[in-house]
């Protein structure tokens, strides 16, 4: 074990350098991207992917990850269909195609473009990805080395453990990521991320990180286990969205411009006002329906638990009787004694 140890912590830095180096060339790819993308042409949008190495690098590497863990997955305890399979790719090319696909630079010419993005990065790809159930296949999927050496001493970790169940507390979580969604909604903060790298960078990776975060707490992927019950997780769900519900409603229905970072003079001669209010659209409904696909996931799991758990008294039900009825003709005097 401290070989394998000493040998895990001995790439680590390389890992650490990998993913610094992939954020420097994120940087100059974005900022290339956007230096070009000042109001394209109509035939030049599909031109216009960002090559981001870190998402490349990041959602890439647990795509490889996933399928080489599955491959040396043989003698699994439980199933894992091919529709997690499905599930967790189709979350992966949503959330790549909204960082490194023409949407990225649309997103900062169009509000509409960027609400798209937000809903996808937000609650999409974290949705498909988390109905994936990836933990067991990617750690599956890492280096023996790396899980044995890095991994496991990290997720025993005390102050690690109590981190997450921070970030996993049914109220807390469910906050920050209303919390995160205003901050970034405010026209200041807002804009200042349009018009800079490093802000635009932090917000997509607030957005995610929260969005992965809550939605791990509400679906509760195989082999992880919520300590939060199916019933309490709906409601978390009804509240969450009222705050979504009531942003976009504020700006669907706003009668000046908000947000002034996408200029007067919009792509495809769109209207500034029209805009923002089909953005705020798709933030209103997209969100929710997404909410809804979630909730009739989480009462299906429910059902499927409660049927569970009553197969499971009723077995011992039985077999407490039928213990009855063993311990009962044990004691009771046979014919030769009378």
């Amino acid at each position: 074990m401290n070989r394998l140890i000493r040998h895990s912590f001995v790439g680590w830095p390389r890992i650490f350098y990998a993913l610094l180096a992939a954020l420097l060339f994120s940087a100059i790819a974005a900022t290339t991207a956007s230096a070009n993308s000042h109001l394209p042409e109509t035939s030049d949008i599909w031109k216009m992917w960002v090559p981001d190495p870190l998402a490349i690098f990041v959602f890439g590497g647990l795509g490889f990850l996933y399928f080489r863990g599955l491959r040396d997955w043989k003698k699994r305890s439980r199933p894992h269909g091919k529709w997690k399979v499905i599930s967790f790719y189709t979350g992966l090319i949503f959330m790549l195609g909204a960082l490194i696909s023409p949407l990225d630079p649309l997103s900062d010419q169009l509000f509409l473009m960027h609400m798209i993005q937000h809903v996808i990065i937000r609650a999409i790809a974290p949705i498909l990805l988390i109905l994936g159930a990836p933990v067991t296949p990617v750690l599956r999927g890492l280096p023996i080395e790396l899980r044995m050496g890095l991994v496991s001493p990290l997720v025993s970790n005390p102050m690690l453990r109590k981190a997450y169940s921070v970030f996993q507390h049914p109220v807390l979580m469910p906050g920050l990521f209303v919390v995160v969604l205003f901050f970034w909604a405010l026209p200041e903060f807002h804009d200042a991320a349009v018009e800079s790298f490093w802000l635009h960078y932090l917000m997509h990776l607030t957005m995610t990180s929260t969005g992965l975060l809550f939605w791990w707490l509400i679906i509760d992927p195989k082999p992880h286990r919520s300590k939060v019950h199916f019933g309490p997780r709906i409601l978390i769900m009804g509240l969450t969205l009222f705050p979504n519900t009531t942003l976009g409603a504020i700006i669907t229905f706003s009668e000046s411009i908000q947000y002034k970072a996408y200029g007067i003079e919009r792509l495809w001669g769109v209207a500034p006002l029209d805009d923002e209010t089909r953005g705020a659209l798709i933030q209103w409904f997209a969100v929710d329906m997404m909410a809804l696909a979630a909730a009739i996931v989480i009462f299906t799991m429910w059902y499927q638990q409660e049927r569970a758990d009553d197969r499971r008294r009723l077995r011992l039900r039985l077999r407490a009787q039928e213990l009855e009825r063993q311990s009962l003709a044990e004691i009771a005097p046979t014919p030769e004694a009378e």
